[in-house]
């Protein structure tokens, strides 16, 4: 897994140049740094492809100066997805540090979600959190006009027909020409909308990014944007196939009900405490548990292929070829006694 340097390079003057491009399945996080070498300013861009050819922009024509460095907030790129760079003068560096997270399990991929430019008074909507998922949401506002605007964002609880006045989270902002404006860590749930809109004949372009976590129908466990660490709530599981489940913390699960998780081919457990009513859980091809405990009772922290049970243990259960051959040889009966055995076995 990448991290800390992930791309950098010198574009070539007044051309879109590729900096970097996020793996298949992976959410790259991090943030691109520009240092201008030259004595004269330099009008730089950033933004975000999907496709190679339209470009999403995250700055426009913003000016760095000689011995400056500017920096962006954090950034998100999902699977496939690039980051495009641009200078109109040479010597301009750009590089990019972070992080790639693993994006497999998720049906729906983080990072660059929507794009819209705006012309006009007219609300649209940007971006709606996806069932199932909880949204943390980057919003870029660039002004590509040469001269002033205004832009308006609200969340709205149930789409365009029902959001009002009262669900404004910016009003009649003022941004300058080229001029960027950045909110982030905007809050989703599922179903919930960001909206937007410019003054009249505006020209505005609003882009989102960011990372989704995934959250069952009820709300019962949530999966990180890693996709590695789980949290569940309270009692139903229901996932209907997990390829790979690897649990690393200390799940307590009292009433845990694995009504759904269908097929698991590797569950990869380091402690497991389950309360009741454990069933459902229709094909394991590996389980592997360094201690498992139910509601009540002891520990079991292993299987024994120990044939003679010499260790006595109540955290260990014996395989059946184990029990087998310690009933074959006789349960522990020397040959001394096995013939008073014998004769009082028959004489009942």
């Amino acid at each position: 897994m990448a991290f800390g340097l992930l791309g950098s390079i010198i574009p070539q003057i007044n051309r879109n140049e590729v900096l970097y491009t996020s793996l298949n399945n992976k959410l790259s996080i991090g943030k691109v740094s520009i240092s201008n070498k030259n004595y004269n300013p330099s009008k730089i861009r950033i933004g975000i492809t999907t496709d190679n050819i339209n470009v999403e922009y995250l700055e426009y024509n913003r000016f760095v100066n000689y011995g400056e460095t500017f920096e962006t907030g954090i950034l998100y790129l999902g699977h496939g997805q690039k980051i495009i760079t641009r200078s109109n003068i040479p010597n301009v560096n750009f590089l990019f540090y972070g992080e790639d997270k693993n994006d497999t399990f998720n049906s729906v991929k983080s990072g660059f979600f929507n794009s819209i430019l705006s012309t006009n008074t007219t609300t649209k909507v940007l971006y709606v959190g996806p069932q199932n998922y909880n949204a943390y949401v980057t919003l870029s506002v660039c002004n590509l006009d040469s001269l002033p605007s205004k832009i308006r964002i609200g969340i709205s609880n149930a789409g365009l027909n029902a959001f009002d006045s009262s669900e404004y989270i910016e009003y009649d902002v003022e941004l300058g020409p080229n001029q960027t404006y950045t909110r982030s860590e905007i809050k989703l749930n599922e179903s919930q909308s960001l909206v937007c809109s410019s003054n009249q004949n505006s020209n505005v372009n609003f882009v989102c990014h960011g990372y989704l976590q995934f959250i069952n129908d009820s709300g019962e466990f949530v999966i990180d944007a890693s996709n590695q660490n789980i949290t569940f709530s309270t009692t139903n599981v229901s996932r209907s196939v997990i390829n790979e489940l690897n649990v690393t913390g200390i799940i307590t699960a009292n009433n845990f009900n694995n009504t759904g998780i269908g097929t698991a081919d590797r569950f990869n457990i380091n402690q497991l405490t389950v309360g009741i009513g454990t069933i459902g859980i229709g094909t394991i091809n590996v389980l592997k548990f360094n201690q498992m405990s139910g509601q009540i009772g002891t520990h079991i922290i292993g299987f024994s292929t120990d044939n003679t049970l010499s260790q006595s243990s109540n955290q260990r259960v014996p395989t059946e070829a184990a029990t087998r051959h310690y009933i074959d040889n006789g349960a522990g009966i020397s040959s001394s006694n096995s013939k008073i055995y014998t004769y009082f076995i028959g004489q009942s």
